[in-house]
């Protein structure tokens, strides 16, 4: 989709005396550039600016759905403190969220212990994975059944064979785990709210502690097992029953289906390999695939 112009601080500063004036006399220092957003810090915020057309509905999802969620989960989120328009300097909508002085959990290190991450994480889920109201946005490529992937998952998987990036035996575990997932019963029962996107860069950690949860864009209404796969992508094994515990009981045809989005989530992103735009989560995927061929 189309790109954005670079956000440099003349920019920012403009919109900031333009639309958020109280906020525009703060130091202004460059933060991590996302595949769809960049980041300018100011302390103990930041201002949260779409990099492509495409972030744009994104950013739109997390400002809805955030001011419902936030009050009912056990950790903090980023929830928009002011919502700017486009101007002429800058074509789409921005934001502006607090900043959380924390490292992603697939970057930390030491990593947090297994068990205490896996309890985090499941209590997390615990707490989000409740029956979502009627109007809640869907996602046409998340909390879906996994059948709807086929044929997008099928292309993953030929792209990763012809990439080299992963070995055969990786290549099959991570089928095994799609077919798994596949296979299960389908989702029954009202469809709940979900985050989409809980890989582990997404999860921010402060000494050696799950601390927050970001990156609300993909967030709807759907198949809670979309979340479940974060087990395989964030912990090694001997953190999976900490998680399952803390969730309240992942029943089998959920840790199943969860095992089949961890697979094809993870098969898409090594399909698209060095395109994917962030080597971390490149990583995360090698991890997932090593940890199924092993399960």
């Amino acid at each position: 989709s189309a790109a954005a112009p670079q956000a440099n601080e003349a920019i920012v500063r403009s919109l900031l005396r333009a639309q958020a004036p109280a906020y525009a006399d703060r130091p202004l220092v460059p933060g991590p550039t996302g595949w769809d957003n960049a980041h300018w810090v100011m302390g103990e915020l930041a201002v949260r600016l779409p990099r492509r057309a495409s972030a744009v509905p994104l950013v739109a999802n997390e400002v809805a759905v955030l001011g419902a969620l936030a009050g009912a989960l056990p950790l903090p989120v980023p929830t928009p403190v002011h919502v700017g328009e486009p101007t002429a300097a800058w074509p789409w909508p921005w934001t502006i969220v607090p900043w959380f002085d924390a490292e992603r959990a697939d970057l930390a290190y030491p990593p947090p212990p297994p068990d205490e991450h896996g309890a985090a994480l499941g209590g997390f889920l615990r707490a989000l994975h409740v029956p979502a109201p009627p109007g809640t946005p869907r996602n046409a490529y998340r909390g879906v059944p996994l059948a709807a992937r086929a044929e997008r998952t099928e292309a993953a998987f030929q792209r990763v064979a012809r990439t080299g990036l992963l070995r055969p035996a990786g290549i099959a575990a991570l089928r095994s785990g799609w077919n798994t997932g596949l296979s299960a019963p389908r989702h029954e029962g009202p469809d709940s709210w979900m985050h989409g996107d809980l890989h582990p860069g997404n999860q921010l950690v402060r000494d050696g502690t799950l601390h927050a949860v970001v990156d609300w864009g993909d967030t709807a209404a759907g198949d809670p097992a979309t979340d479940i796969a974060t087990a395989w992508w964030s912990l090694p094994q001997e953190g999976h029953d900490a998680f399952r515990e803390a969730y309240g009981g992942v029943d089998d045809a959920l840790w199943a289906r969860g095992t089949g989005w961890a697979a094809a989530i993870s098969a898409v992103i090594l399909g698209d390999g060095t395109a994917a735009g962030d080597p971390a989560i490149v990583g995360v995927a090698h991890r997932t695939a090593e940890r199924l061929r092993l399960a």
